[in-house]
């Protein structure tokens, strides 16, 4: 389906580094860490560059099972791996908000607008599964799509037909590796579910429920265990403006250091959302060109990437560079008006949000490595690290979204 945005809107990938801020805090790069898997993707993963991807297929339909944030940068980002003069992807995103529907359709894509189906799966969702070539699921746990695909009862009930289907994507959380301490964990990490909190029990769950759907289609899953995606309109320096203009109104509150310190000190990884969306594209066009799998072959095993950069921090040191950013009061200014123009709604305190009260009770204090799932995608993160990433949004870099996919992003 062409875009308004195939030309010039979805933003293609930054090809310089951008300088660190200098009040902006450095974090020394991990070292000593895990072992790589042994066993790597199967396919060719060949490198492509840093960041946009190889192109995909002219039939290619790509179903996103949930419209967020990193949905819509992994949209825009397949719009700017388009070659000149080719057509996009068919893109349909399903979405709960008309909003947001509107937005995602100026950007030419085709929105599914779903209030709520339970058990049932509505037409319009039924007849995009039947001629989706990918399908990448974003939606949180407790996933409202698995019945449409497994029932309630999947050994007794019919899969629901997806005849075209090659791949399949999950979106999950690094919050499955549990508290390691400060340690370091890697793909190949054992995972203890045992000691898991309920948040992240419930992300291995959705793992694992996905793993069946796809292993009863024959059709190969990639799982992403994404850290914490901030970008364009959402990230530190969006919350610590908007903490420094509650202050300014009278408001006590403090974005990075709420009623528990301690939980302000957990390590923790995070990755920009157009390094996300450049490792998820990767993975979903390395199937691109093969034929459907052959009826009564098990499927390949999934694969778990790790969508993380490679600088693991506290969340109060994160906090300190974006107040040193914001600083500069033109640097605010821009934040503030990047984040409006984009439609974000505020945000509640951390102390009163319920981010901020999971963290506080999860403790979960580790260091993801994700060299090995960028490498054997051939992708160059752009942004090794928040000082890199933060310093890039200050000086206005909106990568990987262009005019009118912030505002869907943001919806």
């Amino acid at each position: 389906m062409p875009s308004a945005f195939a030309a010039s809107g979805a933003l293609p990938c930054p090809r310089r580094r951008f300088r660190r801020h200098p009040l902006a805090l450095c974090v020394a790069a991990p070292t000593g860490l895990p072992r790589r898997p042994a066993v790597r993707p199967s396919g060719d993963r060949g490198r492509d560059g840093a960041g946009n991807g190889r192109p995909f297929a002219p039939d290619t339909h790509l179903l996103f099972l949930g419209g967020g944030y990193t949905a819509v940068a992994v949209a825009a980002a397949a719009v700017a791996a388009t070659p000149p003069g080719a057509a996009p992807p068919c893109l349909t995103v399903t979405t709960r908000s008309a909003r947001r529907a509107a937005t995602l359709a100026a950007a030419g894509v085709v929105p599914l607008l779903l209030n709520g189906h339970g058990d049932s799966c509505p037409p319009a969702l039924s007849a995009a599964l039947a001629t989706a070539t990918h399908v990448l699921v974003t939606a949180p746990p407790p996933d409202p799509f698995l019945p449409c695909l497994l029932g309630r009862h999947p050994i007794a009930a019919p899969p629901l037909p997806t005849p075209a289907l090659l791949w399949a994507g999950v979106t999950s959380s690094t919050s499955v590796y549990g508290d390691r301490g400060g340690g370091r964990v890697s793909e190949a990490t054992v995972l203890d579910r045992t000691a898991l909190p309920p948040t992240a029990a419930r992300r291995l769950a959705g793992e694992e429920a996905w793993a069946a759907a796809a292993a009863a289609r024959g059709v190969r899953l990639d799982v992403f265990r994404l850290g914490g995606v901030y970008g364009p309109g959402r990230s530190a320096l969006v919350s610590a403006a908007r903490e420094n203009a509650a202050r300014e109104g009278g408001e006590n509150t403090r974005s990075g250091g709420g009623t528990d310190p301690a939980a302000d000190q957990l390590l923790v990884n995070r990755v920009h959302v157009g390094d996300a969306a450049a490792l998820i594209l990767a993975a979903a066009t390395a199937v691109a060109g093969t034929p459907p799998p052959a009826a009564g072959l098990p499927p390949p095993p999934p694969v778990v990437y790790n969508v993380v950069d490679r600088h693991p921090a506290p969340r109060a040191e994160v906090f300190a560079a974006a107040r040193s950013l914001l600083s500069c009061p033109r640097v605010a200014a821009a934040v503030i008006a990047s984040a409006a123009a984009g439609g974000a709604p505020p945000r509640r305190s951390a102390a009163s949000s319920p981010v901020g009260t999971r963290r506080a009770r999860d403790r979960a204090s580790k260091a993801v490595d994700g060299d090995w799932s960028y490498a054997s995608l051939g992708v160059d993160r752009v942004y090794a690290g928040y000082e890199d990433g933060l310093s890039a949004l200050a000086a206005g870099e909106a990568w990987p979204f262009g005019e009118g996919w912030l505002e869907a992003a943001l919806g």
